[in-house]
């Protein structure tokens, strides 16, 4: 049996104080209750810091962002919230507490929605790739973080102050959905490898020392 979106939301840090407790007082409150979206950049807007975007339907247990559209349903909800892909929040809901061995996921399985959906694919009625599938997803995935990389490692290089340096590695750890200092490391440990670079590295560098000739 699925978890209550209600109960999730309240379960992950989505508390009282950033419940909007008007949309409980409506008649429909019990089908739809607001709350301050977790995914999205409206509350650092002066503009639209009050409201209320994330809603909740408590009856068909899905969510939708009326500000910067995402929705799906809870094992979407929890996935998003945890950094997890929805295939590894399937089997911690339905193989806890059991002896049965769990399948082993294809690193496919293992993106979260966020990273598919940077590479274009929809996860609203996700259904389950094919192994042929799956393995042409990973080898998109691997393509988009070396790119991503290269154009992040290049603004890197280019960052005058420290300032810059963290706007680029947040940006950029965001669209890789990778803690931002992991990625602060890698692109630190690029830049003075005395050894041989990444790929990413090297063509980011060759195309800045080309530009500046």
């Amino acid at each position: 049996m699925l978890p209550s979106i209600m109960e999730v939301a309240l379960q992950h840090e989505l508390k009282s104080a950033e419940l909007d407790d008007r949309s409980k007082r409506k008649k429909r409150s019990v089908k739809d209750v607001r709350f301050k979206c977790p995914f999205c950049k409206a509350t650092d807007h002066p503009k639209f810091k009050d409201k209320y975007y994330l809603s909740l339907n408590t009856e068909d247990n899905v969510f939708q962002c009326w500000f910067c559209g995402e929705s799906g349903g809870v094992l979407k909800f929890i996935a998003l919230l945890e950094n997890k892909s929805i295939e590894e929040v399937k089997q911690e809901l339905f193989h806890k507490g059991n002896n049965r061995v769990q399948r082993k996921l294809h690193p496919a399985e293992k993106l979260t929605p966020s990273q598919l959906q940077s590479m274009g694919f929809l996860t609203k009625n996700w259904k389950k790739p094919s192994p042929r599938d799956l393995d042409w997803i990973w080898s998109e995935w691997l393509l988009c973080v070396e790119q991503e990389k290269r154009m992040g490692y290049m603004f890197f290089l280019e960052a005058n102050t420290s300032e810059q340096i963290l706007v680029v590695i947040h940006e950029y750890a965001c669209k890789l959905s990778v803690n931002p200092e992991d990625l602060l490391i890698e692109f630190s440990q690029a830049k003075f490898a005395n050894k041989k670079k990444p790929k990413w590295a090297e063509l980011a560098e060759e195309w800045l020392e080309e530009v500046t000739l």
